[in-house]
């Protein structure tokens, strides 16, 4: 087998893998994407390993799009073309050596370029690596070393040049602007060039569908395992702020972040929930803050004010304002506003004014090591039962995956029946 037939067969394998990871990726995307719109915690990936190594902080990134397509997706068309022209240079009668060289050349190059400019902006602007991506680059590389001794006459970066402009080429020959006998091949390459960008851009939406049909099939909460959470409602600096009787039949754990966008959201449905069945639901609240501050999992901090927030909240409750201060946190329009850290710390304290706490005993709060201990104990509670984002709730100790209103409002009726208000 001479090196060219070695070159694009092991570039067709390549090209496989590569597509395999690209369309892996994309799909992780999907799923975050359409969980996000709809308020789904999905279950856990494969690909989500550690703080510093998982899918889903990657896909939650504004670098995770281009243009509003998905990075991954421009993955899959990029292996759809090359196997497009691997399986056109395979035609040896019609192509020569060095055009297979050359466009491989290219498209390595292409390959090798991009995925050290992903790996850059992964590691040092989001902080995170994500497996599959780490995939595609080492295909890149392997695809790149494949080239480099495959090289024949000419030298690399000759051939990469050589490659762009002969692409042009191919183009013009499609086009019929020579009388080569090849354009018709080419122009079945052109086709194939759009088709494979329309499937890039709709395979999201088919992966989006695919995953609400297995999730709606899925999600039943009853099946999720019972989890014992450290609960303690005791009076003391320890003591978890709850509110609705302890031996009511709902009972409900939330563990969340002020500064998250979702908890937020989430506030406001399990306010509505909670006063439609008040004397029917014992909620408790526990902080888990995306800052590393106070929470050891968090290597690089998103939410800069985080465990500040956490810790206003649980001084308040010291003067017995605790749901009016976690109240203020998540409804105050905070998140809304386009402030940066320092001003967002200044509008979180400006809660303790509009409140009538002591602001004193607020500063005097703040400064006790007891405070700090009690929300990384929070912390440490909702890592033993699997935490892998906020906001994450508990309901009679079976995690909700599910967490929009119309799945909420369907358990709390499963579990209470229809409240007064639906009765009549």
């Amino acid at each position: 087998m001479n090196k060219t037939k070695i070159l694009l067969t092991g570039s067709f394998l390549l090209a496989i893998i590569g597509l395999v990871f690209s369309i892996l990726s994309l799909n992780e995307h999907a799923v975050m994407f359409i969980g996000k719109q709809l308020g789904v915690d999905p279950q856990s990936s494969f690909c989500n390993i550690s703080a510093e190594v998982n899918c889903k902080a990657v896909n939650e990134s504004s670098w995770s799009m281009l243009f509003g397509i998905p990075v991954a997706a421009y993955g899959v068309w990029f292996y759809l073309v090359l196997l497009g022209f691997i399986v056109l240079l395979s035609d040896q009668d019609r192509f020569y050596e060095d055009e297979a060289f050359e466009v491989s050349a290219f498209f390595s190059f292409t390959g090798l370029v991009t995925s050290l400019g992903l790996f850059y902006i992964s590691k040092f602007k989001v902080g995170v690596l994500c497996p599959l991506c780490l995939g595609v680059y080492a295909v890149n590389f392997l695809q790149f070393g494949l080239v480099l001794l495959s090289k024949q006459r000419k030298g690399y970066l000759a051939g990469v040049k050589d490659g762009f402009w002969g692409m042009i080429g191919f183009g013009l020959e499609a086009m019929s602007l020579n009388g080569k006998s090849r354009g018709p091949a080419l122009r079945l390459l052109v086709l194939t060039i759009a088709m494979a960008g329309v499937v890039s851009v709709t395979l999201r939406h088919t992966l989006s569908v695919r995953y609400l049909e297995t999730f709606a099939a899925e999600n039943d909460w009853k099946k999720e395992t019972v989890t014992k959470v450290n609960i303690n409602t005791e009076a003391g600096s320890n003591k978890d702020y709850a509110k609705g009787p302890a031996d009511a039949p709902l009972q409900l754990v939330e563990f969340a972040d002020y500064e998250c966008p979702a908890c937020q959201s989430l506030s406001m449905v399990l306010s509505e929930l909670y006063q439609k069945y008040e004397g029917k639901i014992h909620f408790i609240f526990k902080n888990y803050p995306l800052d590393s501050a106070c929470n050891p999992s968090i290597k690089k901090s998103s939410h800069e004010n985080a465990c500040y927030a956490a810790a206003l909240s649980r001084c308040a409750g010291a003067q017995g304002k605790f749901w009016e201060m976690n109240e203020y946190l998540f409804n105050a329009g905070i998140l809304s506003e386009d402030l940066n850290a320092e001003q967002l710390r200044a509008k979180m304290t400006a809660g303790v004014g509009e409140l009538g706490l002591d602001a004193s005993q607020i500063d005097s709060c703040l400064a006790d090591a007891t405070v700090k201990e009690k929300i990384v104990a929070d912390v440490k509670d909702g890592d033993a039962v699997g935490i892998e984002g906020t906001p994450t709730i508990l309901i009679n100790g079976r995690r909700i995956r599910d967490i929009s209103y119309d799945n909420l409002a369907g358990i709390f009726e499963e579990v209470l029946g229809p409240s007064l208000g639906d009765a009549e």
